[in-house]
């Protein structure tokens, strides 16, 4: 037994000084990795420092020459900047009342596209504007508000209305609503003449408000709330007349007292029978019923008087304010860039790159 074992022993710590040899000599190649690594990234920061300090010193040699790019750089832009008409932009807030939204979008696009075509004439037809006015403008856009929770709520409801498994998440939905059906629409109207804006927002809301299709939907709709608004009202009384003959019999049932005038009391007394609970769950349906239907009358009232109009002026355009320069970003960045462009030039000039091009860019080194 002994025999067998010091073979054993003598063989494990043969295997473990093989081992942390192995370890070893693994250890030693990560740091001869690691120095590598380091002595690269010191090499590429110590070019990066020289390169630099060249480019300070080639700036500060050439600095006329590159102040003088510099100059032209701005002077360009600004002269463009002079030389280019300035924009006005003014925004008009209407509502609508009709579903007119893709009929006023239509409008507002075919307006768009005759000012970016310059077509003046069609244009100031298209208004009812003389051509001069009509040649001021230039851009037509519309933009549905409706903010992000009303969104969410309409997707709420759309979701629970939704029979399919395969149902869209908030994000679809979002990306896909349809912001012509807004109640509220901005239109924002550009022009290089900040005096073209008067009576302009009627000319807009007359384009709808003229249109036969609504026209004719507006006077049945007008029609139907006023039939409504009539039986609602003949509802109404009749619930009064009604509740007035409650009282009557409670009055009698609880006190004794009739109204020898009455002469209905008798027939009226043959549907009740002698229950006070019953009684009195009649007379509350008969005060919920006429607290619902003068609910309902202030409600079609009111959708009457918004329904008078089919697109309704909410805010019209104000002062219009002066659209930034397309040219003052530019004034800024271009005279930075010409310098920058005009310094590597002159460090790529000293060290002398053209013969480096010349001698290793040819077709002869590349198949070489």
């Amino acid at each position: 037994m002994s025999e067998n074992t010091k073979p054993n022993s003598q063989n494990d710590e043969v295997d473990l000084g093989q081992l942390f040899k192995m370890i070893g000599r693994a250890f030693q190649k990560i740091g001869d990795l690691f120095s590598k690594l380091f002595s690269f990234l010191m090499f590429v920061v110590g070019k990066l420092i020289v390169f630099l300090l060249l480019f300070v010193n080639i700036f500060i040699k050439h600095i006329v020459i590159i102040g003088l790019i510099g100059v032209v750089g701005f002077v360009i832009p600004y002269l463009l900047d002079k030389k280019s008409k300035k924009t006005y932009t003014a925004s008009m807030l209407v509502s609508q009342n009709y579903s007119t939204g893709k009929v006023l979008y239509a409008n507002i696009e075919r307006y768009n596209d005759l000012a970016a075509d310059g077509d003046s004439i069609s244009l100031s037809r298209e208004l009812n504007v003389d051509i001069e006015k009509a040649k001021n403008f230039t851009e037509f856009t519309i933009k549905g508000l409706r903010n992000r929770n009303q969104i969410l709520e309409e997707y709420t409801l759309y979701i629970k209305e939704m029979d399919s498994i395969d149902k869209p998440t908030f994000k679809e939905y979002f990306e896909n609503v349809d912001l012509s059906s807004s109640a509220l629409q901005s239109i924002t109207v550009n022009s290089i003449a900040p005096e073209v804006y008067e009576n302009l927002s009627k000319t807009i809301i007359n384009a709808i408000n003229k249109n036969n299709y609504f026209v004719k939907e507006k006077e049945e709709t007008i029609l139907n709330l006023k039939n409504n608004i009539k039986l609602t009202k003949e509802s109404i009384v009749k619930t009064d007349s009604l509740q007035k003959k409650y009282f009557e019999i409670l009055n009698k049932y609880y006190t004794g007292v009739q109204d020898p005038s009455n002469t209905k009391q008798g027939s009226l007394n043959l549907n009740l029978t002698n229950n006070k609970e019953k009684i009195n769950t009649k007379e509350f349906e008969l005060f919920q019923i006429q607290e619902q239907n003068r609910q309902k009358l202030n409600d079609l009232q009111a959708q009457l008087e918004k329904k008078q109009e089919i697109v309704e002026l909410q805010k019209d355009f104000e002062s219009p304010t002066l659209v930034e320069s397309k040219y003052k970003d530019l004034k800024i960045n271009l005279p930075f860039i010409l310098m920058l462009i005009a310094t590597l030039f002159f460090v790529f000039k000293k060290l002398n790159l053209n013969s480096y091009i010349k001698e290793y860019g040819s077709k002869e080194k590349l198949l070489k």
